[in-house]
């Protein structure tokens, strides 16, 4: 007997591990970059993240179709699909502290030396234009939010044996143009011929 013959194109210089990266945002319609050139200075980064990255994360609702005919479902329709990315920020900086309380640059003021941020009454919807990258070598993979807000935060811990961090969740919403997430990748494949 013949051992089957493996035939499938293999590249282990495709694997990719996320080795390191960033997150950033902007105010909402800020420019975003056209391929993978640096932020533009409207982008402010959240600095170091913990050490479990960036989680992207679908979360879809579908509806199946079964024929009187049939035991199963002849057509699934996908009725609700969002993305979200999640990450811990491990700076106190403005990015992390104002992302994970929901504060724009007016809600701050400063005096001898001291932040300060009052919150009062029902918080108002905090949309931004959110930037990540994940970096392993010469890969690169981006993922631009256009339009996206926080929309779930882990508590905040003070305590002596660990870094004050801020876990946080953005959701990405369907811009103008009616894109909800641009995905870049430069990871060293090509797309294939189109087929007529």
């Amino acid at each position: 007997m013949t051992a089957p013959v493996l035939d499938f194109d293999l590249d282990a210089e495709l694997a990719m591990v996320g080795v390191t990266g960033g997150a950033s945002w902007a105010p909402l319609g800020s420019t975003l970059p056209s391929l993978m050139e640096p932020w533009p200075d409207a982008f402010t980064s959240f600095g170091y993240l913990n050490e479990d990255g960036l989680e992207e994360e679908p979360d879809a609702d579908s509806q199946s179709f079964t024929a009187w005919q049939a035991l199963s479902p002849i057509r699934v329709e996908v009725t609700r699909e969002v993305w979200t990315m999640k990450f811990v920020s491990i700076e106190s900086n403005f990015s992390s502290v104002s992302a994970y309380y929901r504060a724009a640059r007016e809600d701050f003021t400063e005096q001898g030396g001291v932040v300060i941020l009052n919150q009062k009454g029902k918080p108002k919807r905090d949309l931004r234009c959110y930037g990540f990258d994940v970096i392993d070598g010469t890969k690169h993979r981006r993922f631009e939010m256009p339009e996206a807000e926080v929309t779930d935060r882990g508590s905040v811990v003070y305590k002596s044996d660990a870094l004050t961090a801020y876990e946080l969740t953005v959701t990405a919403y369907p811009g103008p143009d009616g894109i909800s997430v641009r995905r870049k990748f430069k990871e060293g494949w090509a797309l294939p011929a189109l087929t007529p």
